[in-house]
């Protein structure tokens, strides 16, 4: 019998298009056994989005009335999931709908794998094409959004940080490269796209320098 997926999904109020991504979520050709969502600090009328969905996915809600950063939101998700394989998305990345079928058919079965997520960035200015490529480049990306881990492992490698803004997600997969025995697997293809790419100059040198300044605390380098 195949196992179990846990999705677990992070949002900070309306920040991004939590609509858009469930809608993803239910046209995947693999629908995972339930959905959980993780907002915190900015409380907005997601029951309504919830019910668009509650007949093609088992979702389940958590608020927290503190600000969480992103590894913690992560580390609840995980906290609070009933299967043994977890997956995690962002509410600003978007699968394609063979994302998670394809994920798992990467991790074939193997306990010490992790199958990391192939995130593309789209630009649709001038503005953001510059951004996108002097912070990603022109080819897909790895990334937290996107994996496919056992819940054992993930938690043998250890949580998130939970005390920073940024660079959580480098710094544990530091530690998830140099753990014994465990097995990296990135896919060839591209299957998640990240179209939140700043418009704003202002706000791209703010939140550049607000996530380098918050990842030089951690083990973790931000290019």
């Amino acid at each position: 019998m195949p196992l179990k997926i846990s999705l677990i999904i992070t949002i900070f109020g309306d920040d991004g298009d939590l609509l858009q991504l469930l809608t993803q979520v239910k046209k995947q050709e693999l629908i995972p056994d339930e959905v959980i969502i993780i907002n915190s600090l900015r409380e907005i009328d997601i029951h309504n989005i919830i019910k668009k969905f509650s007949y093609y996915l088992n979702i389940r809600y958590f608020f927290k009335d503190t600000r969480l950063m992103p590894g913690a939101a992560r580390n609840f998700g995980v906290q609070q999931s009933s299967h043994p394989l977890i997956a995690f998305l962002d509410s600003k990345t978007l699968p394609n709908k063979e994302w998670l079928c394809s994920a798992l058919k990467d991790w074939n079965g193997s306990k010490r794998s992790i199958v990391f997520g192939s995130t593309s960035y789209k630009a649709h200015t001038e503005f953001q094409k510059i951004v996108m490529l002097s912070t990603y480049g022109k080819n897909a990306v790895s990334s937290i959004p996107g994996s496919l881990i056992m819940q054992e492992l993930f938690k043998e490698i250890g949580f998130f940080n939970e005390n920073v803004r940024a660079g959580e997600d480098i710094e544990w997969r530091n530690r998830a490269y140099a753990h014994d025995n465990v097995i990296i697997i990135i896919p060839q293809n591209s299957t998640l796209i990240y179209e939140s790419v700043s418009t704003n100059v202002f706000s791209e040198l703010y939140r550049s320098a607000r996530n380098n300044w918050s990842a030089a605390s951690i083990d973790a380098q931000l290019n």
